[in-house]
């Protein structure tokens, strides 16, 4: 009874180990750090480091994470890139007075991320 008990331990552990993974094919997990006040999509982001979720080779949604609380989602297009990117970047405009990311390059990635401002802001959840 042991046995059988054990060995299905065992095969359930392989199994998540390799299921898992799989969701995650194409999601990139970066960290972001935001050193002044700004918007992005009519979302207010304090300063501070954050964890951004997304997919790089295709449209979606980037989640920005403080910590396990998310702070925003924001829709974006990917930029192809002429070489992969040296460091991380982030480019802002400044609309009204009011300091807003228009793009994000991440270190190493042939894509970056163009946020914009016309797109509608989708709340975080709590």
């Amino acid at each position: 009874m042991r046995t059988l008990f054990g060995q299905l331990l065992v095969a359930s552990f392989i199994v998540i180990n390799v299921a898992l993974p799989a969701f995650a094919i194409g999601k990139e997990k970066k960290v972001l750090v935001i050193p002044r006040p700004c918007q992005v999509q009519g979302q207010n982001i304090v300063p501070g480091t954050y964890t951004a979720e997304f997919e790089a080779n295709k449209p979606g949604q980037l989640v920005l994470s403080d910590g396990r609380k998310e702070v925003a989602r924001i829709k974006y297009n990917p930029e192809q890139l002429d070489k992969p990117a040296t460091g991380d970047r982030l480019e802002f405009s400044n609309q009204d007075g009011v300091r807003q990311i228009v793009r994000i390059e991440f270190k190493g990635l042939t894509n970056g991320l163009r946020f914009e401002a016309s797109q509608a802001a989708e709340p975080a959840t709590k």
